[in-house]
C-alpha cells in the first residue's frame, strides 16, 4: 500500500509516473502482500534498455537530459527513490524530444513539502547503476553523455 500513496502523492506533486489503475492485497498471515497495476504508457522505453541493448536510433544526449530532469524534479517535489536505476526511468519520445517518468515507488520516500531533500544520494544511485551497465554492456558512458545527464539535473552530481 506504501507504493499506492507513494504514486498518488508524486502525481500530485506533478512527477510523471504511471497512474495505479488497480490493484489487490492478499493476506500472508500477520503480514499482506500487495500487487498494483498501473498505466500502460504507450511507446515507453526504459533508460537501460534504450541505452545499452537497443543499439542506436535513439538521440543518447537528449534521453539522458530528460532523465536528469526528472532526477532534479523529484528532488524539488520530496520525492526519494530509493532504487533510483536506469531500468526505474521510462522514456517516451514525442516529436524528437523524450519525456522521462520514474517506475517502482514501492521503497519511495515522500518528504514533508517543507523538507530539505537530500536528493544526491538518487543522483549518485542511478550513476552507479549507469557504470555498472556500461560495465556489463562493454559501452561505458562517455564524457559527453555525463554531461548531459548532469545537465537535466541541474548541475554537478554532488
Amino acid at each position: 500500500m506504501r507504493e499506492l500513496w507513494a504514486s498518488v502523492e508524486a502525481r500530485a506533486r506533478g512527477i510523471r509516473t504511471p497512474a495505479v489503475v488497480a490493484g489487490a492485497v492478499y493476506r500472508a498471515g500477520v503480514f499482506y502482500r500487495a500487487d498494483l497495476v498501473t498505466d500502460f504508457v504507450p511507446g515507453g522505453i526504459d533508460l537501460a534498455t534504450a541505452l545499452f541493448e537497443q543499439g542506436s536510433g535513439f538521440d543518447v544526449a537528449e534521453m539522458l537530459v530528460a532523465s536528469g530532469q526528472l532526477i532534479r524534479d523529484l528532488e524539488r517535489a520530496g520525492v526519494l527513490h530509493a532504487d533510483l536505476n536506469a531500468k526505474n526511468i521510462l522514456l517516451v519520445e514525442h516529436d524528437g524530444r523524450f519525456e522521462a517518468h520514474v517506475l517502482d515507488l514501492d521503497r519511495c520516500r515522500i518528504l514533508s513539502v517543507d523538507e530539505p531533500s537530500p536528493g544526491h544520494a538518487m543522483r549518485r544511485r542511478l550513476e552507479r547503476s549507469l557504470r555498472k551497465l556500461g560495465s556489463v554492456y562493454t559501452r561505458p558512458l562517455q564524457a559527453s553523455e555525463w554531461d548531459a545527464l548532469r545537465t537535466g539535473m541541474g548541475g554537478d552530481s554532488g
